[in-house]
Formats: structure tokens, C-alpha cells, sequence
């Protein structure tokens, strides 16, 4: 019983976390290739218009990360 308490206390503090609002922006990047790719993240500052840029990962994972 105590351990199913223990999850459920767990598992709210979790919920928690989730429940609460994110900035983010949305960032479309154009490929060398001429595609498109559009990608929603937590806010990254720094970003800017034209800048060289590269995807970190991929699906909902995906992330745009300046060049250095």
C-alpha cells in the first residue's frame, strides 16, 4: 500500500510539471536542398533571420541549434 501511495504522490508532482505552460517558437529552416523544415521548440535566444543554423535531432525531438 505504501508504495502505491508513494507512485501516486510521484506521478502527480510529475503531472505537475507538465501542466504548467512553455514559451516556445516555431522556426522554419530552409535546407541547402530548398526544403522546408519547420520545427516548434522551447524558445532558443540568439536565433536570428538568415542566420546558418543546423537541426539537432529529428521528430518531436528535433531541435534548431545556431552554427558556431
Amino acid at each position: 500500500v505504501a508504495g502505491a501511495i508513494g507512485g501516486a504522490v510521484a506521478g502527480n508532482e510529475v503531472q505537475k510539471k507538465h501542466d504548467k505552460p512553455v514559451a516556445g517558437q516555431q522556426v522554419i529552416v530552409r535546407t541547402n536542398s530548398g526544403v522546408l523544415v519547420a520545427v516548434t521548440q522551447p524558445v532558443v535566444s540568439g536565433l536570428r533571420v538568415g542566420q546558418r543554423v543546423y537541426i539537432e535531432g529529428s521528430g518531436e525531438t528535433a531541435r534548431v541549434m545556431a552554427q558556431q
